[in-house]
């Protein structure tokens, strides 16, 4: 997909329409979830919630999980990768 920028009006009510072009490249359906992320610098990363789930199991299959474990054994797998990642950032970057 073409990168693209789009301009939107927030009401009053703090609600925003999405652009259908940009509807149709996410694949993003009506009734359809989506995932905001907000980072330190404002930019808002919006993903459909059926991207979002690909993506954590992209991460699961990446750090080797396999079978069944519960949501709190993965989630401190990913906190503890998270923190060794920051160390690796941390040191690549000083």
């Amino acid at each position: 997909m073409e990168p693209a920028t789009h301009k939107i009006r927030v009401t009053g009510s703090g609600r925003m329409s999405i652009p259908a072009d940009v509807r149709r490249a996410m694949g993003l359906e009506k009734g359809g979830f989506v995932q905001l992320k907000l980072d330190d610098e404002g930019h808002l990363e919006i993903t459909t919630m059926a991207r979002a789930i690909q993506n954590i199991q992209k991460m699961a299959r990446e750090d080797g999980l396999h079978g069944n474990i519960s949501v709190d054994e993965f989630l401190e797998l990913r906190r503890t990768a998270a923190k060794h990642e920051d160390a690796e950032m941390d040191r690549k970057h000083w």
